[in-house]
């Protein structure tokens, strides 16, 4: 373990430690809706870090003195509610997160601000007991996800339709970094025709490289809004829609799996690991719902007639366009982190389920909340087994 001294030697690392402590604390817990993020560091290191900066700067007062704050209610007062990241070795600590920024930055990928702000929601239970284990691990999935960096592949075709996938970047930070959707689209497709694409749902992932070789780790599937559901794909897809058992669980998601762990597999991939617990993720969607609610009803009965009207009549100002965004905030999130957390848990199992019984190429490794809360499955490479799933 490093002194911390050891950030001061390091230009890069201390003028990260001053952003972290300047901005990110502060907008944590001010401007975000994620003062359930409570850092604690070591009394000493913050003394020492302090003695350092310009607490004539506003923000790095305030961020300050919301650490100190932090270590005095986790050793006098502590709520046993609130779940607290405790950082035992502070050089590593801003050393890993600096890395985590720069590549961020230099890859030109998502804003590196947002991620070093939202990356806590990833959090599992036992990454509270080990941060720095956590944010190496997220150092690992940037290198990781290079595996599928590039867009539109083909993946499989027929007679009539060819089935692609397209590998983005997440909008914010709160997942992982990456998702891969899976398209049908004619095969006489051109480039801009897109009113001949059946999308299926995005499957959140990330691919890190550990002891047991790659692993591809699952953190949902979802359908996203602006998806597409052509009518003529739709009709040749029904065969893969019939209904199953378990109504909880859409066909489209059961197969978008098989799909996705098909091409995962075809990359020698075969390690899953499923985190199924994000400990601040149920808090930060209540803490969510109040604020859009607040919103949302500021706008008056007659204001949301007006903008209606203005909407349906094409007349899309900034007033029109923020009350829309309001809207649609307010009928995904508010009053939803129940189901939300289901969505990440529950259903995301029983997919997995439904894939293990009707294709048999997966197997269950472990007891999801018993032996721990990560879900591990393992793809089976046996070719008749493989053959026989298809």
């Amino acid at each position: 373990m490093y002194s911390v001294e050891e950030i001061f030697k390091k230009p890069q690392v201390f003028k990260f430690l001053k952003y972290f402590i300047s901005h990110t604390v502060n907008e944590i817990n001010n401007e975000y809706n994620m003062s359930f993020i409570k850092f604690v560091f070591n009394a000493e290191d913050i003394d020492l870090i302090s003695d350092k900066l310009d607490l004539d700067n506003d923000n790095i007062r305030r961020g300050i003195n919301i650490l100190k704050r932090n270590i005095r209610e986790y050793n006098a007062n502590r709520n046993e509610d609130i779940n607290y990241i405790k950082v035992n070795d502070t050089y590593k600590f801003f050393s890993l997160l600096n890395r985590i920024y720069e590549q961020v930055k230099n890859e030109k990928k998502a804003s590196p601000n947002d991620l070093i702000r939202s990356i806590w929601l990833r959090m599992g239970a036992n990454d509270l007991d080990d941060v720095n284990g956590f944010l190496k691990q997220q150092l690992d999935f940037l290198y990781g996800d290079r595996l599928f960096n590039n867009t539109y592949q083909v993946f499989e075709k027929d007679n009539n339709y060819k089935l692609v996938y397209d590998d983005s970047e997440n909008e914010d930070c709160f997942e992982t970094n990456n998702h891969l959707e899976l398209s049908f689209i004619n095969r006489d497709y051109k480039q801009g025709l897109e009113k001949e694409k059946y999308s299926l749902p995005v499957v959140h992932y990330a691919i890190s490289y550990e002891s047991e070789g790659p692993v591809c780790y699952i953190y949902g599937i979802q359908s996203l809004d602006n998806q597409r559901k052509d009518d003529s794909v739709k009709d040749y897809i029904k065969e893969y829609k019939k209904p199953l058992r378990n109504s909880k669980v859409s066909p489209e998601f059961v197969f978008t799996l098989k799909k996705f762990i098909d091409i995962i597999e075809s990359y020698g991939i075969t390690t899953i690991k499923v985190p199924l617990l994000q400990v601040f993720n149920y808090q930060y969607h209540e803490y969510l719902s109040k604020a859009i609610d607040r919103d949302y009803a500021d706008y008056t009965k007659e204001e949301r007639e007006k903008y209606e009207e203005m909407d349906k009549n094409g007349d899309l100002t900034s007033s029109v366009l923020c009350y829309l965004f309001t809207k649609k905030s307010y009928e995904r999130f508010v009053d939803k982190e129940d189901v939300i957390s289901k969505n990440k848990t529950e259903r995301l199992i029983d997919t997995f389920m439904i894939m293990e019984e009707k294709y048999h190429n997966v197997e269950f490794l472990n007891e999801p909340f018993i032996e721990g809360d990560t879900l591990l499955v393992k793809v089976k490479k046996d070719e008749k087994v493989l053959r026989k799933a298809m």
